[in-house]
């Protein structure tokens, strides 16, 4: 009993006390002394020792087999955490990177387009691929009479019409000099060499809206397309004065032509 209370505390206490006991009893037994209980004892004490060997080797091997146990849990722990992050940071470069390809994709269209009808129709559906969203409205301002024209808008928006543009930005949208815009909407200028060539406004979901980051991304937009809507500009004026006399402001003799020839196709549709 010695032996084993004092080895729940020190192993080293335990197996001294029990050494301690069997050489008592062996000098007991050597002198003659209480033979009996003496040999009692011995076999006691050896049959104890014995078995306390055994247990404390199974115990010192389960105890080894657990702390690797541990060991191994805590690695796939770390393994799944891992896994988690790379998969997270795949899933936002894939995104990351898709935006840039329609963001490439869009201002290419503007800078080569020469149906501006066609290329409207086009862009508006880079403008939802890019912001996830189909409620927009996008606006070019012309050259020649200084009025917002609308150029993109989505399918089902409450946002193609100057008006709603103006009660977005609490204002002239085209005042406008940085992101603006109320509860989902955001009201984005684009600014090339200092001058609003155009601007957008966009309506988010309520699930997927996220105020810094949908003006951020409407900022980098505007400033990527900027030199390209400028180009529209241009394209739309020299559309204008081929059609249009300088000096009286009448429309030239080719576009009564086209007018003519385009009502004559849509009688006979």
């Amino acid at each position: 009993l010695l032996s084993y209370f004092l080895g729940r505390f020190s192993r080293l206490a335990g197996l001294l006390s029990g050494g301690a006991l069997a050489a008592g009893s062996a000098a007991a037994l050597g002198f003659g002394f209480m033979n009996g209980p003496a040999m009692a004892l011995l076999l006691w004490t050896l049959a104890a020792l014995t078995h306390s060997a055994i247990v404390n080797a199974d115990s010192s091997g389960s105890t080894e087999a657990e702390r690797k146990h541990v060991e191994s849990r805590d690695q796939m722990g770390g393994l799944e955490a891992s896994l988690r992050s790379l998969k997270r940071d795949f899933a936002a470069l894939s995104a990351s990177e898709k935006k840039a390809l329609t963001l490439y994709s869009a201002v290419k269209l503007l800078s080569e387009a020469v149906d501006l009808e066609s290329a409207g129709k086009q862009f508006g559906r880079y403008i939802k691929d890019y912001f996830d969203t189909s409620d927009f409205a996008f606006y070019v301002n012309d050259l020649n009479s200084g009025v917002s024209e609308l150029f993109a808008a989505g399918e089902k928006t409450g946002l193609s019409s100057p008006e709603a543009a103006a009660r977005l930005a609490g204002g002239d949208p085209s005042a406008l000099s940085g992101v603006a815009g109320l509860e989902r909407v955001i009201l984005a200028p684009v600014i090339h060499a200092g001058i609003q060539a155009g601007f957008f406004a966009l309506r988010f979901p309520q699930e997927t809206f996220n105020r810094d980051a949908s003006a951020a991304a409407a900022r980098e937009f505007a400033d990527e397309v900027s030199f390209a809507v400028k180009r529209i500009q241009l394209f739309r004026q020299v559309e204008w004065l081929s059609q249009v006399d300088g000096l009286t402001g009448v429309y030239r003799r080719n576009a009564l032509d086209e007018k003519i020839g385009e009502e004559i196709r849509r009688a006979s549709a």
